[in-house]
């Protein structure tokens, strides 16, 4: 595989990474305004939309990994 497609792979494994930290962070926030009274269905839809980028991202890393034969999870046994 070349250095491009390794390059590639780290940087979607980092941005995946921080997007799920981020989403994570955006839903706590998002309940703790709806438990204070504040209408959140704006937020929920663009969290949602967020949501499906990210599977986006991480079926992209996916398919890079294939191409290269190899796995997050190591070797097989």
């Amino acid at each position: 595989m070349s250095k491009d497609s390794n390059d590639e792979i780290a940087t979607l494994a980092r941005q995946i990474a921080e997007k799920k930290v981020y989403l994570n962070n955006q839903a706590i926030l998002i309940d703790v305004l709806e438990h204070g009274g504040h209408d959140m269905d704006g937020q929920r839809k663009s969290l949602e939309q967020e949501r499906l980028d990210l599977r986006k991202m991480i079926s992209r890393k996916s398919r890079l990994l294939s191409k290269r034969g190899g796995s997050t999870q190591g070797p097989n046994p």
